[in-house]
């Protein structure tokens, strides 16, 4: 609660614009169309939640906007046109439900928890490089291998190379 020794400004409307790109929704791809889909649904959800959820309204430190618990509608959804904003209703229940019925549709599992190994990690990155790294050399790339010796064999030999005298202190 806000003590009314302390400074205060009202505001009677405080407006927040948020956009979800739904064309950059529409750009996701997967494997055939109908899995492509149900990703876009459940991203497409999981920005409604987002839109939908309540946040902290912090200016800086030790100023925040408060909401109005006493009014009503606190948000408001509109659909944006190049020529004019409609009113879409869309609470935060809504937005959950939808959510909760595209990750069902999708498939996606709740967090997985793991416990992460630094030296078994290692080990297989190392193991990955070693045999990268045999097959340029045994691979189609032998002979930009060989060329790359080469190269560098004949820079070293035809160099010439300058050696500072040395100080004496």
């Amino acid at each position: 609660m806000i003590s009314p020794k302390h400074g205060r400004v009202l505001a009677k409307e405080i407006v927040q614009n948020v956009m979800i790109d739904l064309a950059q929704i529409r750009s996701i791809g997967a494997k055939d169309e109908d899995t492509a889909l149900k990703i876009r649904r459940y991203i497409l959800g999981l920005d409604l939640v987002l839109f939908t959820s309540v946040r902290e309204y912090r200016l800086r430190v030790g100023c925040s906007l408060m909401l109005d618990q006493d009014k009503e509608e606190n948000h408001k959804s509109q659909l944006a046109y190049f020529d004019r904003y409609e009113d879409f209703p869309l609470s935060h229940a809504d937005a959950i439900a939808f959510c909760a019925a595209a990750k069902e549709d999708f498939g996606a599992v709740d967090a997985l928890e793991g416990k992460f190994d630094q030296k078994a990690m290692a080990t297989e990155y190392n193991k990955k490089a070693k045999k990268d790294s045999e097959e340029n050399e045994s691979g189609s790339d032998v002979e930009t291998v060989k060329k790359s010796k080469k190269r560098k064999e004949e820079k070293g030999s035809d160099s010439k190379q300058v050696v500072a005298p040395a100080k004496n202190e």
